[in-house]
């Protein structure tokens, strides 16, 4: 699981199971409310639960999806394996091509066909370049050296069938890149959808536990306004809130945090006398 959903459903998972365990106690609170107040709502518990069933369904779906995608990045070590294989093959046949007309023709010759310089160094650059060698042998004819026979149609067969290779290697990648595209693509959609979901759900259960006089429950569900599908505890966006509690508010006398410098008034020179 990846890291930024391994913490969406940490959050989830938590809130979840607050729901579940307090739904009855703060539902048959919040009845009693409603009912004081004259008005007509359902069964709270219910609702509560039902929060709780909502972030959790969002939560499942998205791990699910970033599941799906960390499968198809797995299948890609086989297509990219094979395209590296089929590289080294053909970049093996360019290079032996280069050598044989370099000793049966000149350095001109190698220039024509296009074999001059360094071996492509990417699948794509070599390719384009074996095409274009390729369809130069079938214009340019290959001078025989005396004592040294040259088989042109198997040169020319071998590369044939190296391009190929490198061809259906290279269309396997980009099928499989595509592929994970759309993974990674359904794992953003179903990670936006589980964080508005977050959002209101965790929200609606902070204010009913609230509503209920339940404020450390209210907290511990409370989403985060920093990160997305999480809550201000995970977030860590609630530490300092029982602190300042208990000193308090900042400027009204309480010692400033440990590490940060207190700034005094230097002494005068006449403070001495």
């Amino acid at each position: 699981m990846s890291r930024l959903v391994s913490r969406r459903t940490r959050s989830a998972r938590s809130v979840r199971q607050s729901a579940a365990t307090h739904a009855d106690s703060v539902g048959a609170r919040l009845d009693a409310e409603f009912a004081a107040a004259g008005v007509a709502a359902p069964p709270m518990d219910e609702v509560i639960k039902g929060l709780g069933g909502i972030i959790g369904a969002r939560s499942d779906a998205m791990e699910r999806a970033d599941r799906a995608h960390e499968e198809e990045l797995s299948d890609d070590a086989e297509p990219r394996h094979a395209r590296d294989v089929a590289y080294a093959d053909l970049a093996e046949s360019f290079a032996n091509l280069r050598d044989v007309i370099g000793v049966v023709g000149s350095a001109a010759l190698v220039k024509r066909l296009g074999l001059s310089g360094r071996t492509p160094r990417t699948p794509d650059e070599l390719l384009q370049a074996a095409r274009i060698v390729r369809g130069r042998l079938a214009q340019i004819a290959i001078p025989q050296a005396p004592g040294l026979a040259v088989d042109a149609p198997a040169l020319a067969g071998r590369l044939d069938a190296d391009i190929a290779a490198l061809e259906q290697a290279l269309t396997e990648v980009d099928r499989e890149a595509r592929e994970a595209e759309a993974t990674l693509q359904a794992k953003h959609e179903a990670m936006a959808a589980y964080d508005q979901a977050f959002s209101g759900a965790a929200a609606a259960l902070s204010a009913l536990f609230l509503l209920a006089d339940e404020p450390d429950l209210a907290r511990r569900v409370r989403p985060s306004q920093r990160r997305p599908g999480r809550t201000v505890d995970e977030d860590g966006e609630g530490e300092g809130e029982g602190a300042e509690a208990a000193g308090g508010a900042p400027g009204d006398g309480a010692d400033p945090p440990a590490d940060r410098p207190v700034l005094r008034p230097l002494p005068t020179g006449g403070d001495d006398d």
